[in-house]
């Protein structure tokens, strides 16, 4: 199964607000023959703020990702689309 999730969103109370945008796409596969569930996670995050994700199968929660903000972004740096690169993935023995 793969889901992507787009979204682009600002502070509707900032007049003129940069978007915090990313474009990823989530991946959940089953390998049948090491009976493991496969969780990954690919695409682009915006440069600031922090971003994390987690995958959660029969209550054993793991992280894909934290990633905080390189050192002195701010939100100038929301200007733009997303292009900072994300990929991870996780698994679960089933």
């Amino acid at each position: 199964m793969r889901v992507d999730v787009t979204g682009a969103a600002s502070d509707p109370l900032v007049a003129g607000a940069a978007n915090i945008d990313y474009d990823v796409d989530f991946v959940i596969a089953v390998d049948a023959v090491k009976r493991r569930l496969l969780v990954g996670v690919f695409g682009e995050l915006d440069s600031f703020p922090a971003f994390e994700a987690y995958a959660n199968f029969n209550g054993v929660k793991k992280t894909l990702f934290q990633i905080p903000p390189p050192v002195g972004n701010t939100p100038f740096n929301l200007l733009g689309s997303a292009g900072e690169p994300v990929v991870a993935a996780v698994s679960f023995p089933y």
